[in-house]
Parts: C-alpha cells; structure tokens; sequence
C-alpha cells in the first residue's frame, strides 16, 4: 500500500535534464516522470547526505552562488550514483506499476484512456486500478489526470501557448474541454495561472 509520509520531513530537489546531460550525470531511466527508485543507505552515508544537502539549502537561501550550488548537486548526485552502483535500490514499487508508469510517460498526451494501459499490460481495467491505488494511492485515471496536469503547468509557466494550443498539444477534444479539466484538477484556470505567475 502506499506509505503515509505525513510524520516525515524531506527535501524534493528538481533538476532540468539538461543540467544533468551537460553535467555528464545522466542516470539510466531515471529522468521521466515515473516513481523514483528509493535508496536505503548506511547511517554514515545518509548524515553525509544530509549535510551536502543541508550546504545547498544554506547556499540557495543565502548568497545564492550558483557554483557552489550546483557544486552541491553535482556532489549529491555523485553519492545517490555511488549509492546506486553499490546496491542500496530497494525494490520500491513493482516492476508492473513501473511498467505501468513508463507507459504513462511515452503516452500521455495521445492515450487518455485506462483501458489503453491495461491492455497493454493484459489487464482488466478494475484490477489494474486496484493494484495502482494499492501500490502507488491513485487510481489510474488520476495518474494520467496527474501526468497531464503537470505538463500543462509547465506549459503555461513557459508562457508561450494558449489554451487552445495547449489543449491540442496534449490530445484534448477542444479549448473548453481542456479547461474544464484544468479546473478541475489544478482549483483555478488556466487563465488565473497565467495572470498569478
């Protein structure tokens, strides 16, 4: 089943892809939107995790010397690239629902539907459903939904599509369709993103 994490405190670090190809960092399937692997490291390993990340934390609310930044990143990456080679993955999520969101990533934007996943995975649609809120706590469709959404924040911080042409981008029957589910899904519309960012 999912895991609860809400007696828990973390950091979520986004990193362009780019920054890692032109770092020469670049980790095998590691980069779409699928769930990450979770790494179990040795108490030593994780307070020298914690400290390379707690410089980075310090730098990018300070003096904000990107150097030193990505210095930091560089370093932690290196570690999570060590922890990684030395066995520390733990089995995370099944290679099913792995395999699940991988389909979702390669076709999002043209395949919408749940029955489209589950028969590429040769399941009924309600045990695939089933064994996605087991495993990862969203249906499939919200998955999808989730996948979908993210792009189109991203689009429109980018600032340069309309409604209209986002909504064609990724597979929408129409403006009004796409902005129904924006609403839907995001509280506001796109519009109100635009103008708030």
């Amino acid at each position: 089943t999912a895991m609860a994490l809400t007696s828990h405190k973390g950091y979520l670090i986004a990193i362009k892809q780019e920054y890692l190809l032109n770092s020469g960092l670049l980790f095998e399937n590691r980069l779409g939107h699928t769930s990450p692997s979770i790494l179990l490291p040795a108490d030593n390993d994780r307070s020298a995790i914690g400290s390379v990340i707690g410089l980075m934390l310090e730098e990018y609310e300070g003096r904000k010397r990107s150097g030193l930044v990505n210095a930091h990143v560089n370093t932690l990456m290196a570690y999570i690239s060590t922890l990684i080679r030395e066995g520390h993955e733990s089995a995370g999520i099944s290679s099913r629902m792995r395999t699940l969101l991988e389909l979702i990533e390669q076709n999002y934007i043209r395949e919408h539907s749940v029955e489209f996943y589950a028969a590429k995975l040769s399941l009924g649609k309600k045990r695939l459903t089933v064994l996605a809120v087991d495993a990862l706590g969203l249906t499939v469709k919200q998955l999808i939904q989730q996948r979908l959404l993210l792009q189109t924040k991203r689009m429109i911080s980018m600032g340069h599509s309309t409604s209209k042409e986002i909504a064609s981008d990724l597979g929408f029957h129409g403006a009004s369709y796409f902005s129904r589910f924006f609403r839907q899904n995001a509280g506001v519309t796109p519009e109100e993103l635009r103008q708030s960012l």
